[in-house]
């Protein structure tokens, strides 16, 4: 009996297509990687609940994973970093000659990354709709555009 595309080609993979896709990789991606065809991968999808549902948890944790990094450049946060520093010592030997040597030490320092502002707007504007709205009488007169044709759709006659 000849095996599907899911068992021989799909199935062997699920760990490394889970940790893709929470990486971020599309799903076109990965179905090129993988040598099948849209189809085979929407088939697989659908016939196979336990791997749909794979692919949307591995997707919800990769959007929060960006997120988290969204939320970060928006408060900013101290970052630790190599610094390398040429450090000399003088001595006399023996014989009162003055003699240096040299190395080179490194350690670590904190920086700090301060907040973006280009991030905390994304994130007010598209979190916080209401109040941080771009163009914010846009959305009332929307909201009236709408009320509008609704009532002459229901005023209509057919």
């Amino acid at each position: 009996m000849k095996c599907s595309k899911y068992e021989a080609v799909i199935k062997p993979q699920l760990d490394v297509i889970r940790l893709l896709i929470e990486s971020g990789a599309f799903e076109q991606d990965i179905i090129s990687t993988l040598g099948i065809s849209r189809s085979t991968w929407t088939r697989a999808k659908n016939e196979h609940a336990e791997f749909g549902q794979m692919i949307d948890e591995a997707s919800k944790v990769g959007v929060f994973n960006v997120e988290q990094a969204l939320h970060k450049r928006c408060i900013g946060y101290d970052l630790d970093v190599p610094r390398s520093y040429k450090l000399r010592s003088v001595y006399y030997d023996e014989n009162g000659k003055r003699c240096e040597t040299e190395r080179i030490e490194t350690v670590m320092t904190k920086q700090h990354v301060p907040a973006d502002i280009e991030a905390i707007r994304f994130y007010l504007i598209n979190k916080c709709r209401q109040r941080y709205s771009l163009n914010p009488h846009a959305i009332e007169l929307k909201r009236q555009e709408i009320e509008i044709r609704k009532t002459e759709v229901e005023n209509r006659e057919f």
